[in-house]
């Protein structure tokens, strides 16, 4: 119910801020629950604290690939003293806004790059400068 409650927001926000063209865009509709319900979710982050993600993200180091970072949970694990550059790779441009705002909080502003697009995109992981061999770790969680 609460998936529903939150895909009839998007919609609704859409339709007034588009009108009736929202309709056509399904995928930017979901897009929005989606990254609404991640946002919101803090109980998730607390629930990776007892797992071993933040020492797995607290070793990542020098140039880092993020695969779907969607709100930036990982952001604060990062080890500053570790981490060159951060790219951020998401196909969910919804999350941009809070992923900002994580990386002002945890001054990682200036080693972050968040690129809109999915690791399938190659062209673009490439204009980024992300190719064969200038990666250091990749970070899927």
């Amino acid at each position: 119910m609460f998936s529903i409650s939150l895909h009839w927001e998007a919609l609704t926000q859409a339709v007034r801020r588009d009108g009736l063209a929202a309709l056509g865009r399904p995928g930017q509709i979901r897009d929005a629950a989606s990254a609404k319900l991640l946002i919101t979710s803090g109980n998730f982050i607390a629930y990776e604290d007892t797992t071993i993600v933040p020492s797995l993200v607290q070793v990542a180091g020098g140039v880092v690939l993020e695969l779907g970072p969607g709100p930036g949970n990982q952001i604060h694990r990062y080890d500053t003293s570790f981490v060159e550059r951060i790219y951020g790779i998401e196909p969910n441009p919804q999350f941009k806004d809070a992923i900002d705002a994580s990386l002002d909080k945890h001054g990682l502003r200036d080693r972050y790059t968040l690129i809109a697009c999915g690791v399938e995109d190659s062209d673009v992981l490439r204009a980024a400068g992300i190719t064969e061999g200038s990666l250091d770790a990749v970070l899927c969680i």
